[in-house]
């Protein structure tokens, strides 16, 4: 696939936007456009922690379209994280990559030795994912590639179901949920260990996983429960972003409980989106050992959205 950009793009546009139409006139091709108004617009361009980013419309997006065009930073948890987490010449694979906001981030991190593998199956979010991997590849030299993929990772291989919202374009998830669904759809599916270890062909993911990041609207447990091997062969930093569900109101344990059998010792809790600072780099750098871990995910179960991240290593305190 290629980006055809018919637009300058824009520099310092903090707490601003341009609005764009991105279009796919084949299935190999993408272009983007200049909109004459908000009639004609389909995106929007905003600057996401300083690179340019096409989003959904803050009117169709609640939450990163809108905080990305009004302060230029979404979820400030999941940025700080991400770029603390990721290292330069890391593989990282993002799960649940909505419009590429995390994949930006950790290719700028990873550099040109890294690779980001970014997994978006919702029909209106991947070709969003798409531009932004061939647009960042255009505009910033230094960053890794990142290779768009519209397969859901999940804990089998073959086809899973994906539950669609209206609401929001983040919402979108193979785990049934809480509200109503406009519409499901069977995607194609794979596991993260098929992606490093596949039973035929060459390996997706050529090399040991720096970096396992997870966004799937409550589908979460599913994935790493597909990445057993590459947890326990790869050891890389996990983050997870674990939503309550019709299922499971309390995931937070469960997830635990599988990473510590995957030999995870070290654990940190923060508020993807705390709008202090200092409370949210205080929660990010407790690092507790699974008891400590499952005591205060038993104390305070999530009521939106944490921040989980795991780590191999011992904690310290």
């Amino acid at each position: 696939m290629h980006l055809r950009c018919e637009i300058a793009i824009p520099t310092g546009l903090r707490r601003s936007r341009v609005l764009v139409r991105l279009e796919r006139p084949d299935p190999d091709t993408l272009v983007l456009l200049p909109a004459r108004g908000f009639p004609e617009a389909t995106h929007q361009v905003v600057d996401a922690a300083g690179s340019p980013l096409i989003t959904h419309l803050a009117e169709k997006d609640p939450g990163a379209g809108t905080e990305l065009a009004r302060s230029g930073v979404w979820a400030p948890g999941w940025a700080l994280t991400v770029l603390a987490a990721v290292r330069a010449g890391d593989r990282v694979i993002d799960v649940g990559a909505q419009v590429g906001y995390s994949a930006t981030l950790a290719a700028r991190a990873a550099g040109t030795a890294g690779r980001v593998w970014a997994f978006e199956p919702a029909p209106n979010n991947y070709p969003v994912v798409a531009a932004n991997a061939l647009l960042l590849g255009q505009i910033d030299p230094d960053a890794a590639t990142i290779i768009a993929s519209d397969r859901a990772l999940t804990e089998r291989t073959g086809n899973a179901r994906l539950y669609l919202s209206d609401r929001n374009p983040g919402d979108h998830s193979t785990a049934p949920p809480a509200w109503e669904a406009i519409e499901t759809r069977v995607v194609p599916a794979t596991t993260a260990d098929a992606l490093r270890w596949p039973t035929d062909g060459p390996a997706l993911v050529d090399g040991p996983v720096g970096v396992l990041k997870v966004d799937v609207a409550g589908a979460e447990l599913t994935v790493l429960r597909g990445a057993e091997r590459l947890l326990t062969e790869d050891r890389p930093v996990v983050l997870v972003a674990a939503r309550p569900s019709s299922a499971s109101p309390n995931p937070v344990v469960a997830l635990i409980e599988w990473l510590v059998a995957c030999g995870y010792a070290g654990f940190r809790f923060a508020p993807p989106a705390a709008p202090d600072p200092h409370a949210l780099i205080a929660a990010a750098a407790r690092l507790l050992g699974p008891v400590a871990a499952f005591a205060a995910a038993r104390q305070r179960p999530p009521s939106q959205s944490v921040l989980v991240v795991a780590h191999t290593g011992q904690a310290v305190s």
